[in-house]
């Protein structure tokens, strides 16, 4: 049985109160975090209280909730995702995981290993999305941007500078680009790693 929690708290002269720390944990609301207060539509007399989680666009569907003429599998069809998990690559994955069978879209991850580097076994984990829902081209042009948001994620940085990617060398790059679909992806990615300068043996690229 789920244990009822009740809390008190008083209202000052400013009309502030103080959020017990019970909530706090549950609620992961931190020093500095906005909250939210709405009406329940289902009781006008209710209040209903929680952290406020910043939004963002929805990189897949850029906003419109849709993919063609079916509702976004990524951001269910709100056009919106959390800023922390739009940063979060491996969340996007879970998210879209986590209502497969009801938008008929499966995704797997290969290649996960991130151990030394072997030959041409590029250490980025390549992801994959299959639907007999939703066109081919929108289905690749999402599985593009997730992998971009993979690359960045698992691409080394320099030790000394969080900010700085390592560059792979031509063999492993050429790996790397193979995970991605679309040709405009491909040359944004060996954009990152190969910009139109004189690198002159530097072996790092700095994220912007």
């Amino acid at each position: 049985m789920r244990k009822k929690l009740h809390f008190k708290s008083t209202v000052t002269t400013k009309r502030q109160i103080t959020i017990p720390k019970e909530i706090c944990d549950i609620l992961d609301i931190k020093i500095g975090d906005e909250v939210v207060f709405y009406l329940d539509n289902n009781n006008n007399n209710r209040i209903i209280f929680n952290k406020n989680n910043p939004k963002t666009t929805c990189f897949a569907c850029k906003g419109t909730g849709k993919l063609g003429m079916l509702d976004c599998f990524v951001c269910y069809g709100t056009g919106l995702l959390a800023t922390e998990i739009n940063d979060n690559v491996l969340q996007i994955i879970g998210q879209i995981a986590l209502k497969s069978l009801i938008y008929k879209v499966s995704i797997k991850i290969e290649n996960c290993s991130t151990t030394a580097i072997k030959d041409n076994i590029s250490p980025i984990p390549s992801v994959k999305l299959n639907s007999n829902e939703y066109s081919f081209p929108l289905l690749m042009k999402v599985q593009d941007e997730i992998q971009k948001k993979l690359i960045l994620h698992f691409t080394p940085r320099q030790s000394n500078n969080p900010n700085l990617l390592q560059v792979p060398n031509d063999k492993l790059l050429k790996e790397i680009l193979k995970t991605l679909c679309n040709a405009d992806s491909i040359t944004e990615v060996k954009s990152w790693f190969r910009p139109e300068i004189d690198l002159k043996g530097a072996d790092l690229y700095e994220v912007k």
